[in-house]
């Protein structure tokens, strides 16, 4: 059994321990950016930026003009290369990515079929996501994995659509169901977790204690 001065000190350990992991991690995801589904010609505004996060609007690739409707809404969808939707930011303190949120239908004609791709600190564009049936009646997609990027100080999103009957067909981003502020698009993640001085001197502190408080143990023995 500890002695009052073992548990006094392990106490002292423990905190210092404890601080240390704290300071060093990253805390719960938050919201990097959304975006609102309002139909406008030139893209729908960024909205909610995290601290330090400079984003760019949702815009539409060059192969792409604006639909008719209240929620973002394009047309021209005949599998091009500059049939796309863009999204993205850029910021001075590197990110780590958790997951993005959006929801969306088509028309009868409208493109049947996404992919959407991410490119991080420029590099090359990857598929995050495909969605080989998109639903004309509207479809909320959650939580889609982007845990792999990390340390990321810039982003650019873009959503490819195929398999359109007409070029008139429509692809639309609605708001999200349930948000209380009405959203299309969300991007979640965390600060990159870089330990601070102060915890790198509370870890040193508590490894010498644990050694201090193990040799009171033989001590003891």
């Amino acid at each position: 059994m500890l002695g009052k001065q073992q548990r006094v000190f392990a106490g002292f350990v423990y905190g210092a321990l404890t601080v240390t992991c704290l300071t060093s991690r990253g805390g719960f995801a938050d919201t990097i950016v959304g975006y609102d589904a309002v139909n406008t010609p030139d893209g729908a505004p960024a909205l909610d930026p995290l601290s330090g996060v400079t984003a760019s609007d949702l815009i539409r690739g060059d192969g792409l003009k604006a639909g008719t409707g209240g929620t973002f809404n394009s047309s021209g969808w005949t599998d091009e290369v500059t049939d796309y939707l863009e999204w993205g930011w850029t910021t001075s303190d590197p990110l780590n990515l958790t997951d993005l949120d959006l929801r969306y239908d088509r028309s009868a004609s409208g493109p049947q079929a996404i992919d959407i791709r991410l490119s991080t600190n420029g590099n090359a564009y990857a598929s995050i996501f495909t969605d080989d049936s998109v639903s004309t009646a509207g479809e909320d997609v959650l939580d889609i994995d982007l845990t792999s990027f990390t340390d990321v100080t810039s982003a650019s999103f873009r959503l490819f659509g195929s398999g359109a009957a007409s070029a008139s067909g429509t692809f639309d981003i609605e708001p999200i169901t349930g948000l209380s502020i009405p959203r299309g698009i969300v991007v979640n993640g965390t600060a990159a977790a870089v330990p601070e001085p102060a915890a790198i001197e509370l870890a040193s502190i508590g490894m010498i204690g644990a050694m201090m408080l193990r040799g009171m143990n033989q001590r003891h023995k």
